[in-house]
């Protein structure tokens, strides 16, 4: 039931947002870290807020924060390349969306992921599943008021 040391080490090595190994990983005030990009995309969306009022939320705890900032975490950074050289691409542990067993292919080389591609409302990937709604969203989906409220999880662990 339980993975393998090196897997567990590749699941650490695995930002949450775009589900693959971290590019220029950075920290947020409550510890977690994401790719530069991947970070600043999701808040550059929430910016449409009156400055005074504006908060940036953790995507994967959902803390708040006042303040935009984030440092770069070098250590898990050269974790990270360790990691590639051992493994090329991140191991993919996630099934596939409930009932969408049959499509993502029963066994091979697939490593449980099955792609759903992009949303039809904003054309970005589809990263999340909405626990309350019981659909794939992309991030932008995510930070709208219909889903901001409702509990998420990588698509990978839905």
């Amino acid at each position: 039931l339980g993975l393998d040391p090196v897997e567990s080490l590749q699941e650490e090595a695995i930002c949450a947002i775009c589900l693959d190994y971290f590019v220029e990983p950075v920290s947020i005030g409550c510890g977690h870290n994401f790719c530069r990009v991947c970070i600043s995309q999701l808040w550059g969306g929430e910016a449409q807020e009156p400055r005074r009022l504006q908060t940036f939320t953790c995507p994967q705890c959902r803390k708040s924060f006042f303040r935009r900032s984030f440092r770069p975490n070098l250590q898990l950074a050269n974790m990270v390349q360790v990691i590639r050289q051992l493994h090329p691409h991140p191991h993919r542990l996630g099934a596939a969306l409930p009932g969408a067993a049959s499509a993502a292919g029963g066994g091979g080389g697939g490593g449980g992921w099955k792609v759903l591609g992009l949303c039809e409302k904003h054309q970005e990937p589809l990263k999340l599943f909405c626990e309350v709604d019981e659909e794939a969203i992309c991030l932008v989906c995510r930070e709208a008021r219909r889903h901001r409220p409702h509990s998420v999880l990588p698509l990978e662990e839905a």
